[in-house]
């Protein structure tokens, strides 16, 4: 299934009720501007294949920082956009990557999650 380039009022509405976005939230990352905020939640649908491939890669190599990388990059994208439960797990995941030693059973439980929640993000937003 493709995302649509333009969430509707009523995916959008679908979407917060699921409690994956809040478009709260990305109306006040850019002061209340409607237009930004739909064009923002319309850019980050279609940079999702490329962060889930990102993951995926420096997941399946075993890398570390590479891994740290890529859920770094997608947290701070999804905390202006309002993609709140990836938000949630993907900052966690970070805070597990920083600890020593390393815990692989609960990185690699919350990369599954993160896609998960990714997955359930997209879904909301197909058509």
């Amino acid at each position: 299934m493709e995302p649509r380039l333009s969430p509707s009022a009523q995916q959008i509405e679908r979407a917060e009720q699921a409690q994956v976005y809040d478009h709260q939230v990305t109306l006040t990352a850019v002061g209340g501007s409607e237009a930004t905020a739909q064009m923002l939640l319309e850019k980050f649908i279609t940079l999702l294949p490329q962060a889930v491939q990102e993951i995926h890669a420096a997941h399946s190599a075993n890398d570390q920082s590479g891994l740290y990388d890529a859920i770094h990059k997608l947290a701070g994208s999804t905390s202006i956009v309002g993609a709140v439960a990836i938000h949630a797990e993907a900052k966690r995941v970070q805070n597990l990557l920083k600890q020593r030693p390393l815990l692989p059973e609960q990185i690699n439980d919350g990369v599954v999650t993160i896609l998960d929640e990714i997955a359930c993000f997209q879904q909301q937003f197909s058509t």
